[in-house]
């Protein structure tokens, strides 16, 4: 076979080639130009979203907005994280440069696509194009670090579209976010940022320990052509002032007051289990006053299970309809006795360690 012969094959095999890929049924489409469909994302005002329901596999949460904020609607309406839901809602309007990758039904499973893998979010409210909806799908591979784009359906359609951003990573739809509990807030307080605490009052049984601040340093105003500034505002100083009024120790105090800064719940329960948990006649209460006049009142209860891990214990904000549960570890921290709070005596120095006299040294002959 001469050269000229094996080009001729060669070319007849690529075209044949060809013929064959234009030809087969495939779930895979070539990348398009953007689509007029998902538009609608770019166009919804996150003000007028009031109902978000996540769903996947048969399981599904719905959130709702009242006018007190977002609550979770099947878990007691308890606060949702209005922290994840502007994160979701601010992704999803970010939705941009679609292409799409499939057309056929039977490719949904292949992008994690279908009624049992994919997730599927539903906004409504007022105002167009509310409701829409959309289906999320596995990260689209490629690249460096983590992926930047994901697969989606939109509105229930057939048509498999490649997107950015990640909604897997950027609005925070990873795995089991279609679960209640994943959306609960369980941030129960925020000290107000720049306050202190003035006082903490531990309340066990009928007896009382009443930690409270010193009185404030003032800042010293500095000399405006002082490049250094004023000098920084000195920690806070505090004092025991019952049972009895000593100075405590000042590593104990400061780890005391600073678990009220930002206190998290473990866990949620019904809030009609308060009795049962030992609420209604708290074993323990501690009692915190901030220098912007807010005032905590943490109330704890019985022992939910020592089962497991670390024992948990149940507990509220009074005023607050909430019931949750904390690690005992960390409802203990929010207490300390007499012992802990009494300074430590400096430990006598060994014989023979630094600070001993050394006997003189005589001379040679003496």
């Amino acid at each position: 076979m001469n050269g000229k012969s094996m080009l001729i094959l060669v070319l007849l095999a690529a075209a044949l080639a060809g013929v064959w890929f234009l030809t087969q049924d495939t779930d895979y489409t070539n990348r398009s130009s953007s689509p007029a469909a998902l538009d609608v994302f770019a166009k919804i005002n996150s003000s007028e979203v009031t109902g978000v329901t996540i769903s996947k596999g048969g399981v599904s949460v719905r959130l709702v907005k009242n006018d007190s904020g977002w609550v979770v609607d099947d878990r007691w309406q308890y606060p949702a994280s209005a922290e994840g839901l502007d994160r979701l809602l601010d992704t999803v309007r970010r939705i941009s440069r679609p292409e799409i990758r499939a057309e056929n039904k039977s490719s949904h499973a292949l992008f994690d696509l279908d009624d049992a893998t994919g997730t599927t979010v539903t906004l409504e409210g007022s105002g167009a194009p509310l409701p829409v909806s959309l289906t999320v799908g596995k990260s689209s591979g490629g690249g460096q670090g983590l992926p930047q784009r994901c697969f989606i359906r939109v509105g229930g359609g057939d048509t498999v579209y490649e997107v950015s951003p990640n909604l897997l990573f950027d609005a925070g739809l990873y795995s089991g976010r279609e679960k209640p509990d994943s959306w609960l807030d369980k941030k129960i307080f925020a000290a107000t940022e720049g306050s202190e605490v003035e006082s903490v009052t531990m309340t066990i049984g009928a007896a009382s320990i009443v930690v409270e601040a010193k009185p404030s340093v003032k800042r010293e105003s500095s000399d405006p052509s002082d490049s250094a500034g004023p000098p920084p505002t000195p920690d806070r100083e505090y004092l025991v002032t019952a049972p009895s009024e000593f100075e405590p120790d000042s590593t104990t105090v400061k780890s005391l007051v600073g678990r009220f800064r930002n206190v998290w719940a473990t866990d949620f329960v019904d809030p009609d289990t308060a009795a049962a948990a030992g609420l209604s006649a708290p074993d323990r209460t501690v009692q915190v006053e901030f220098s912007d006049e807010r005032t905590l009142v943490l109330e704890f209860g019985g022992l939910v299970s020592e089962e497991g891990d670390a024992p948990k214990y149940y507990g509220r904000i009074k005023g607050d309809r909430r019931v949750f549960t904390v690690g005992g570890h960390i409802r203990d921290g929010m207490f300390k006795s007499i012992e802990e709070l009494t300074p430590k005596p400096p430990a006598a120095p060994e014989s023979g360690s630094i600070g001993d006299e050394p006997e003189a040294i005589k001379p040679a002959g003496g």
